[in-house]
């Protein structure tokens, strides 16, 4: 990997990592762009990245590309995945997101926001 990436803070200042349950958070996608890479998934396929010259594969849960898809880094996380939970559930909804979020974060592949003025 030629690149590295790392957050750094002073140990005097206190920061706790966003909560990916957190409704009005925004989630953006690095480097990617959810509907098409929505449409390019299966419910359920491996997901393929290239990090820097290095391949992964992280899980896609089932309602993995309907979150992908509605993922614009404008949207509230709460606004994504209501159809979602509409069409679901919602216990399934936030269970998918869950698992989906935590692969595509720890791959610097997603991240959520504060909304404007928040």
């Amino acid at each position: 990997m030629a690149t590295h990436i790392a957050y750094l803070r002073r140990a005097a200042e206190p920061w706790t990592p966003p909560d990916p349950e957190d409704a009005t958070l925004i989630p953006v996608l690095r480097d990617l762009d959810g509907p098409a890479f929505a449409a390019s998934l299966s419910p359920g396929q491996r997901i393929a990245l290239d990090l820097d010259r290095v391949r992964a594969q992280i899980a896609s849960p089932p309602l993995g590309p309907a979150i992908l898809a509605r993922i614009d880094g404008r949207a509230s996380l709460g606004a994504v995945l209501e159809p979602v939970a509409a069409k679901a559930g919602a216990e399934r909804a936030w269970r998918d997101w869950r698992a989906l979020s935590a692969g595509l974060n720890a791959a610097n592949k997603l991240l959520l926001a504060v909304p404007p003025g928040g």
